[in-house]
């Protein structure tokens, strides 16, 4: 049986002879048309590859599929699809090709398996990789599948489609596995939110090796018949200002973005006078925690531009809920953000305070779907209750492949989280909890206060690290976008530290770091795994 998306595809064709002449994909050098793809041509092409793989005898194989932000990488996921080829996703950023980083991650993912037949690659990666690797049968392939890397394994346990990596900014990323009939049922809560249509405009940036950018630059267009237009991540981090440029240009209506972007762009200057964003109908801002300042900033920066407040969307999601949780829109009468008290939430205590921090509103949630944990194990539903954010949603996934952890019933996120009015709140994460003097802190929402109190001095984004040693190994970290008097901010620092938690930081262990010597990942998160192995090996100081 062919998959599902093919069968979803054949049927737009089928019941609409002129869709053929859609445009489904256009790829994008920087803001210019590279190639595009019409929709006849993008099913002709699938299934053209699709019937060679089978030839080629790998229907019904297990591969780790590397992919990019274009065309090329979309046909040969879909063509998997067509054979019955289950892949896992995996990133490959043709604008920066690291050969040994590459082999290293290949090696971690090929020892996760209990057999491997065979390595495919493609041309430009065959010659510097075939030597490197522990491997006798490396067979380029680049005939069958372009510009793609394709590796065999031998997995077991087929209840679920394909495999997606979960980002990998807090721990080494897990491959969850991923139903198409749960990821169907995702899309189309997507849709009550987003009300795509045959007319819509997709742009992103972000990865397609990640749910956030997969979904969005992907699943979601195709399955509704619009157009999606594919920014390579490498152009956006050399040029943030062509995503604005590209919205503009091609008049998108949906698009998806990251808190840590909203800042970049709002420290741009120069803005063309001709930049119109009036286009724009959902602004969805995911991937990381929302901060209620950032949009606020990024808003006024653009408002002049026709940029409407209404479509802003932040949203809370997970490749282990095969997309969505929950988003944010106006339209549900409900408030973007709520106010309370900073010194109490900060010690895991929620209470409304007009004069409190204000908490982002991720959207209304379905209270039998998403729960909040207490200490002892009790889930509830409870307004106003602090704890971890657990998952029964119907698009949850059945484990993960690379430990064969089957998920329970009830899914725990690790975000500490609270429901007010039927609707979801984060305030941290449970790793982000600091223990000093044995007491419990969330972190992240000292960096936010820090953040705010450091807002006009041109800084970015920062992290608490903690070594498995005492207090004194309590380390804080803060990126700094231009030249500053480094002993002024990092007293400034230590004193909204000392503030909350009565602790009087070392000022070595504040580490200031310019935005090229941040580690982060390939979606533009931050990599506390490497941020935390420079600390202990002294390479940040």
């Amino acid at each position: 049986m062919k998959n599902k998306f093919i069968n979803v595809l054949k049927k737009q064709l089928d019941d609409n002879v002129s869709h053929q002449f859609d445009i489904a994909f256009v790829e994008l050098s920087k803001t210019d048309v590279h190639k595009s793809i019409t929709y006849g041509e993008f099913y002709k092409k699938v299934c053209k590859l699709g019937e060679q793989l089978i030839q080629n005898g790998y229907q019904n194989m297990k591969v780790i599929l590397y992919m990019s932000n274009n065309i090329d990488s979309i046909i040969n996921l879909f063509s998997c699809f067509y054979a019955n080829i289950m892949p896992i996703i995996k990133s490959y950023n043709t604008g920066n090709i690291e050969i040994d980083k590459y082999v290293d991650e290949i090696n971690v993912l090929l020892n996760n398996f209990n057999k491997i037949n065979y390595v495919f690659l493609d041309n430009i990666l065959y010659e510097k990789v075939k030597n490197k690797l522990n491997i006798d049968n490396v067979i380029n392939l680049n005939n069958i599948c372009p510009n793609d890397l394709i590796f065999e394994c031998n997995v077991k346990n087929d209840n679920f489609d394909f495999v997606l990596s979960t980002s990998g900014s807090t721990a080494i990323p897990k491959c969850v596995k991923i139903n198409i009939d749960k990821m169907f049922s995702n899309i189309l809560f997507d849709n009550n939110l987003w009300k795509v249509n045959k007319n819509s405009k997709f742009l992103n940036w972000l990865p397609i090796s990640h749910i956030y950018g997969l979904t969005s630059i992907v699943f979601i267009p195709l399955y509704f018949g619009a157009t999606s237009y594919l920014m390579k991540p490498h152009d956006y981090y050399d040029n943030c200002y062509l995503w604005i440029e590209s919205i503009s240009k091609y008049r998108i209506t949906h698009t998806s973005i990251i808190n840590f972007a909203l800042n970049q762009l709002s420290l741009i200057d120069n803005i063309d006078d001709n930049i119109d964003l009036s286009s724009l109908q959902n602004l969805s801002i995911g991937g990381e925690s929302v901060k209620l300042n950032s949009v606020r900033t990024f808003y006024n920066k653009y408002k002049k531009y026709n940029l409407k407040f209404n479509v802003f969307s932040p949203s809370y999601g997970m490749s282990e809920n095969s997309g969505l949780v929950s988003e944010y829109k106006s339209d549900f009468g409900q408030p973007l953000s709520i106010k309370v008290d900073r010194k109490l939430l900060i010690e895991g205590k929620m209470k409304e305070d007009k004069d409190g921090i204000e908490i982002v509103n991720l959207g209304q949630i379905d209270k039998s779907n998403v729960l909040i944990s207490s200490k002892n194990g009790d889930y509830y539903n409870n307004d106003d209750e602090i704890g971890e954010v657990v998952l029964n949603d119907k698009s949850l996934c059945s484990g993960y492949l690379n430990n064969n952890q089957e998920f329970p019933k009830y899914f725990h996120t690790g975000d500490l989280g609270f429901i007010h009015n039927d609707c979801l709140y984060l305030c941290g994460r449970i790793k982000d909890v600091i223990v000093i003097r044995g007491k419990n802190f969330a972190s992240s929402l000292i960096c936010d206060t820090i953040s705010n109190t450091l807002s006009k001095s041109n800084v970015g984004i920062n992290t608490f690290i903690t070594l498995p040693d005492n207090d004194d190994s309590i380390y804080f970290v803060q990126e700094v976008l231009k030249p500053l008097n480094t002993q002024a901010l990092k007293l400034e620092i230590q004193e909204v530290i000392k503030s909350y938690t009565k602790y009087d930081i070392p000022l070595e262990n504040i580490i200031l770091i310019k935005s090229s010597d941040l580690p982060k990942l390939s979606s533009g998160k931050l990599d506390k795994i490497t941020l935390t192995n420079l600390i202990m090996g002294g390479v940040l100081k």
